[in-house]
């Protein structure tokens, strides 16, 4: 299987964050909160991409130093919920909603959204569902696509769970064809891979590679990192399907690697099956080690790529 993809320089997009950080400071020394406030978001923005969860919470708790503010404690909570703290990312949204006195806002909707993910994450469907479908309706009265696309993803993601797969399946669609009316020009990579995973779950392996490997191009282009290393153990899946064991665990070990960099809560969903199929391979803890290291040194050569073609070249 031979993919065409192209490796992103993003040292740009380094040097426009110092340029960024540089103005929030002087904005804050300035007390100038307003433009404080844009900047950090901007920032917190690109570093939740990243897997830099610690500073989004640095940079917003210094924000919160001056005045209350839902959009920090909702960079916070955010932060929180992909670091597995749902006390206290619930804590967080709970808090950015009591501060917004419109039930339209963008904050409250935000905050919504972050906590129908953590129900639905520790499977309270039902508490999910009831939030999801009142974060729809802000979307259909504000007539905000974006919020729309966000909550059908999640109700996606419940049916899935739940075995209901034509109505996730209908759902993400949805969702698809609602970004693509906005105009960004693509969709929501996570809306792509589960799709990928929708795909996988109805034995459709080509089209599960082929929307799995378009999902990485947007995340990597992005500097998405979660979404990369989700997406490299879905890939991972589809190999084991393709027979391709030790393909398979190569994809996993990098999609351990990048969830564990970032200190993701969901690099404990990968570990499991890297040793699951450690032990279906005879490897010893050692070899694995040993495996782990070199994948780790050819991903900075060529991303991934080399793995994702080794694992289908007979496709």
């Amino acid at each position: 299987m031979k993919i065409k993809y192209f490796l992103v320089d993003i040292s740009c997009l380094h040097f426009i964050t110092g340029i960024l950080d540089c103005a929030r400071i002087q904005y804050i020394q300035s007390n100038i909160l307003d433009l404080a406030r844009e900047t950090t978001n901007i920032l917190s923005s690109f570093y939740l991409n990243k897997g830099l969860y610690e500073d989004v919470k640095d940079l917003n708790r210094n924000l919160l130093k001056f005045r209350p503010d839902s959009r920090p404690m909702i960079w916070i909570g955010l932060s929180n919920l992909n670091q597995g703290k749902y006390s206290e990312a619930v804590e967080c949204f709970n808090t950015a909603r009591s501060l917004t006195t419109d039930p339209l806002s963008l904050e409250n909707a935000a905050a919504l959204h972050g906590l129908a993910v953590i129900d639905r994450t520790i499977g309270n469907y039902e508490q999910a569902e009831k939030k999801l479908h009142e974060l729809k309706d802000i979307g259909i009265k504000k007539n905000d696509s974006k919020i729309e696309a966000a909550s059908l993803k999640e109700l996606a993601l419940i049916d899935h769970s739940r075995g209901e797969i034509d109505a996730a399946t209908a759902k993400l669609f949805d969702a698809m064809r609602i970004e693509k009316s906005i105009g960004k020009g693509t969709v929501c990579p996570s809306i792509i891979h589960n799709i990928g995973s929708i795909y996988t779950s109805k034995g459709e392996h080509e089209k599960a590679r082929y929307v799995l490997i378009e999902a990485l191009k947007v995340e990597q282009k992005k500097g998405d990192k979660h979404g990369e290393g989700m997406t490299f153990s879905r890939i991972a899946l589809e190999a084991l399907y393709n027979n391709r064991l030790e393909e398979g665990l190569k994809l996993y070990l990098l999609s351990a690697e990048i969830l564990r960099s970032i200190g993701h809560v969901d690099y404990g969903q990968v570990e499991p099956i890297i040793e699951d199929l450690s032990r279906r391979l005879n490897y010893t803890k050692k070899q694995v080690n040993i495996m782990s290291r070199d994948v780790s040194e050819i991903y900075q050569k060529n991303r991934g790529w080399g793995f994702i073609e080794s694992a289908f070249r007979d496709n």
